[in-house]
């Protein structure tokens, strides 16, 4: 049995360092994983009875990184209030936002567990129309689906562009 492939010595070199360099890559796994921030978004034309104009409830755990609110059509020269309520099992956090020129960006680093909501409410029923309303959630790393990836599959892909073969 013939272990070094290629039919000239450059070949048969060449087939050498792609096996040094799947053993090397081996001998020393380091593995890089990102979870970006997901995005959630609302958008009343209106703002309801009930004053909510975002509403959202976190499936997982993780952290609020931040939060961005724009209007369409506001009173110039005003501050408009929004009310931030987070509640979580037992404990209701409620903070006021006001947004001056019809945007208003926040960075925040606000730790939500499973089962914890958050609304944003605004009673300015005949002033206000068109508010968007985005947040930046965090899932914990715990969270997340981990997918593995073997070396061999990487390797395959490295030897059908390095050699032209097709299998």
């Amino acid at each position: 049995m013939k272990f070094v492939r290629g039919d000239t010595v450059d070949k048969k070199f060449e087939f050498i360092n792609r096996m040094l360099t799947r053993l090397a890559r081996k001998s020393h796994k380091v593995a890089v994983g990102i979870i970006p921030p997901i995005p959630i978004s609302s958008y009343v034309r209106e703002i309801p009875k009930d004053e909510g104009v975002f509403r959202f409830i976190f499936p997982v755990p993780g952290k609020i990184v931040g939060g961005v609110i724009r209007l369409d059509q506001f009173p110039e020269k005003k501050e408009i209030p929004f009310i931030v309520v987070l509640r979580a099992f037992g404990e209701k956090i409620t903070r006021e936002l006001r947004v001056r020129n019809g945007f208003l960006k926040v960075g925040l680093d606000l730790p939500v567990d499973v089962g914890d909501t958050v609304e944003i409410l605004n009673d300015w029923f005949e002033e206000l129309n068109g508010v968007w309303v985005g947040m930046l959630f965090q899932p914990e790393v715990s969270s997340a689906d981990v997918k593995r990836i073997m070396t061999e599959e990487f390797d395959k892909l490295e030897d059908q562009y390095t050699s032209g073969d097709e299998e």
